[in-house]
C-alpha cells in the first residue's frame, strides 16, 4: 500500500510556511508607512531598503528551527553529514539555489511594498503561482521526471493569471500633484496619498508601480523556483539512517544562503538611511511580527524538506506542487483577511486561474 506520508508532510509544511507571506506583508506595511516621512524622490529607494530589512529579518528567523535541530543532532551528526562525499558534492547546488532564492525573496518583498497594500493578496498568488510552476519544471528537468499534459495546461493558466493581474492594475490614476518639479516626482506623488479608510494605514500605489509589482512578483517566483531544487538535491537518495541529518543540514545551509543577497543590499545603503528606517517605532514593532512568522515558517520549511527525502512513489515535482499550492492559497487568504483587502473582478479571475492551475498540477 502506498504511503501518503510525503504528501501529508508537504501539506503541513505548506500551511506553516504560509505564515512567511504574512510576515513579509507585515514588514512592508511598516516600511511603507515609515517612508511617508521621506522626500518623494527617495521613496522608492527607502522602500527597497525597508523590503531588504524585512526579508533579511524574516530569512534569519527561519534559520532558528534548523539551528535548534542541528544542536539536537550534536557534532557527530553534523560532521558525519559534512564529511560524507555523496552529500558534500551537492553543496554547490544547495548554495547556488539558496542565493538565487534569496534574490527572489528580496524582489517579492519589494513587490509587496510597491503594491501598497491594495492587492498584496493577489501579488502573493502571482509570486507563488509562478514559483509552483517554475519549481516543478526545474525539478522535472533536472531529475528527468516526465510531466503530464495537464501540467502544461496549468502553466498556461499561470500566464493567464499574470496577464489578468496586470490588466486589473490599469485603472484610473489618482490626480497628480500640480507643483511637482519633475516627471518622476509627479509619478510618485500619488503614492503618498492615504486611502479613504481611516482605519487602514496602507497607501494608494500609482498605476505604474502596481504594474511593476506584478512583473516583480513573476520574477520573484521564477527565482524562488530554484529553492525546491536545492532542497531536493540535498536530500535525494538519502538512506533511512541519514534522512534526518541530511534534511537538517540541507535546510540550514540553504536558508543561510537566502540571507546573503538582502544583507548585501542593506550594507550598500548609507548608514543614515538605515538609521532612518529603523528609527520608526511602528516599523520595529511590525518586524517583531515578521520574526514570529519567520519562526513558524521555518518549521514548515524543515518539514517540507523532509518530505522530499520520503518521496518514494510520489515524484519530487508532485510534492513540490502540493506544498507550494497549499502555501500559495493559505498565504493569500490570510493576507486578504488580516489586511481586509478586496480584489476586483479581474483580480479574482486572475487568482482563480492560479488556483485552477495548482489543482491541475496536483492532478497531473
Amino acid at each position: 500500500m502506498t504511503s501518503v506520508t510525503p504528501l501529508l508532510l508537504a501539506t503541513a509544511g505548506g500551511l506553516l510556511w504560509a505564515f512567511g507571506i504574512v510576515g513579509k506583508r507585515l514588514g512592508v506595511e511598516g516600511a511603507t508607512n515609515a517612508n511617508r516621512a521621506a522626500r518623494i524622490p527617495d521613496v522608492q529607494c527607502n522602500e527597497f531598503l525597508g523590503s531588504a530589512i524585512t526579508i533579511f529579518v524574516y530569512s534569519l528567523t527561519t534559520v532558528i528551527s534548523p539551528s535548534i535541530d542541528l544542536i539536537r543532532m550534536g557534532g557527530d551528526g553534523w560532521s558525519r553529514t559534512w564529511n560524507n562525499p555523496e552529500w558534500n558534492q551537492r553543496l554547490p547546488w544547495i548554495i547556488g539555489c539558496g542565493l538565487v532564492s534569496g534574490a527572489g525573496g528580496l524582489l517579492g518583498t519589494l513587490a509587496f511594498a510597491w503594491s501598497a497594500g491594495s492587492s498584496s493578496a493577489l501579488i502573493s498568488m502571482i509570486e507563488n503561482g509562478v514559483y509552483t510552476t517554475t519549481g516543478a519544471l526545474i525539478i522535472a528537468v533536472y531529475f528527468q521526471e516526465h510531466l503530464k499534459p495537464l501540467t502544461y495546461v496549468g502553466i498556461v493558466l499561470i500566464l493567464v493569471g499574470v496577464v489578468l493581474a496586470q490588466s486589473s492594475s490599469r485603472g484610473k490614476d489618482p490626480p497628480a500633484c500640480a507643483d511637482t518639479e519633475s516627471e518622476s516626482e509627479s509619478d510618485l506623488e500619488p503614492m503618498m496619498k492615504r486611502s479613504d479608510s481611516e482605519a487602514s494605514d496602507s497607501v494608494i500605489a500609482p498605476t505604474f508601480l502596481r504594474m511593476r509589482s506584478v512583473m516583480l512578483a513573476a520574477a520573484a517566483g521564477a527565482c524562488w523556483g530554484w529553492g525546491p531544487l536545492g532542497k531536493k538535491i540535498g536530500v535525494h537518495g538519502s538512506s533511512d539512517a541519514d534522512k534526518h541529518d541530511w534534511t537538517t543540514c540541507t535546510y540550514f545551509i540553504y536558508m543561510m544562503c537566502t540571507t546573503i543577497v538582502p544583507l548585501g543590499r542593506i550594507l550598500t545603503v548609507d548608514s543614515g538611511s538605515r538609521r532612518e528606517s529603523l528609527r520608526d517605532r511602528r516599523f520595529r514593532f511590525l518586524l517583531m511580527g515578521t520574526m514570529v512568522c519567520g519562526l513558524i515558517s521555518g518549521c514548515g520549511g524543515l518539514i517540507s524538506t523532509f518530505a522530499f527525502s520520503l518521496e518514494g512513489y510520489f515524484s519530487g515535482a508532485l510534492i513540490s506542487t502540493v506544498e507550494n499550492g497549499i502555501y500559495t492559497i493559505s498565504g493569500a487568504v490570510m493576507v486578504a483577511v488580516l489586511f481586509e483587502e478586496v480584489l476586483s473582478k479581474r483580480q479574482l479571475l486572475g487568482a482563480g486561474a492560479v488556483v485552477l492551475a495548482i489543482i491541475l498540477f496536483g492532478l497531473a
